[in-house]
């Protein structure tokens, strides 16, 4: 990913308000951000609550993705949580 974005032109290899250059080792950082991955499980929890009541899929489907998307919302609240306790213990 780095490299391609590197002999793309130069500004697509650069993290916006950082002075980091994109590539595996930034992007593993951001991975293990807790509140990254609560922002990614939002966005996931949100595409799948409108795959849910797009009406584009089968009922059984449908109930999958209800489900799916309630099962999200339980890990974004234990992220939150576990963020929580970190700061408490610093």
């Amino acid at each position: 990913v780095g490299e391609m974005a590197r002999s793309a032109g130069g500004s697509w290899g650069r993290v916006p308000l950082t002075d980091a250059t994109l590539g595996t080792a930034v992007l593993n950082k951001f991975a293990n951000s807790a509140q990254v991955r609560e922002k990614g499980l939002k966005v996931l929890q949100y595409v799948l609550k409108a795959g849910a009541y797009s009406r584009l899929f089968s009922a059984g489907l449908t109930k999958q993705l209800k489900d799916l998307s309630k099962a999200t919302s339980t890990a974004r609240r234990f992220f939150k949580f576990c963020r929580w306790v970190k700061h408490f213990e610093d």
